[in-house]
This record gives C-alpha cells, structure tokens and sequence, in this order.
C-alpha cells in the first residue's frame, strides 16, 4: 500500500509487518518508521491539507500520525488507553 502526501513531499508505505515506512521525496531520505499496528498495513490516506496520516491494518486498527512529527527517526503509537499527537488508536 502507497500514499503521496498532497504536496508530494512524502511517500508513505504499508508493511506487511505492521509498520508505515515514510520517506522524504524532496530529501530522498528513508527513515519515519511508524509503528502501532500489529498485523499488515491494508489502507493509507493523507488528509487533503496533509498534516495528518492515516492508516488502517488487518487487526482491525486504524491509526492517525501528524505529519509535523516525521522528523523525528521513529514514532510509536500510544497505549490504547492514550491519546498523544504522535498518533491515536480508537
């Protein structure tokens, strides 16, 4: 599963592992790495203004990670109980 970012600065990538993988298409680094989900990634849409990402997997989660926190080397989802800006599970 792929996803280009409205502005085309990001790529976006589902794993069968589980993961998002981001990479920056201006800089033509690999690194984001998004995880939080625990079974394949089936679904991948940013938002029209592209600030938030959102991913659905097989296990039944759908995830949404801010996309001014790419920068960062990793980003991990919140426990269920959590609610961060670095994604929410519901």
């Amino acid at each position: 599963m792929l996803a280009f970012s409205p502005d085309a600065r990001f790529l976006a990538a589902g794993g069968e592992d589980g993961a998002v993988r981001v990479w920056d298409l201006r800089t033509g680094t690999e690194g984001r790495r998004l995880e939080g989900h625990t079974s394949r990634v089936q679904v991948l849409a940013f938002s029209p203004d592209g600030r938030r990402l959102a991913s659905g997997s097989a296990d039944s989660t759908a995830l949404v990670w801010d996309t001014a926190l790419f920068g960062q080397k990793a980003l991990t989802a919140p426990s269920p109980s959590t609610s961060q800006a670095t994604g929410r599970r519901e």
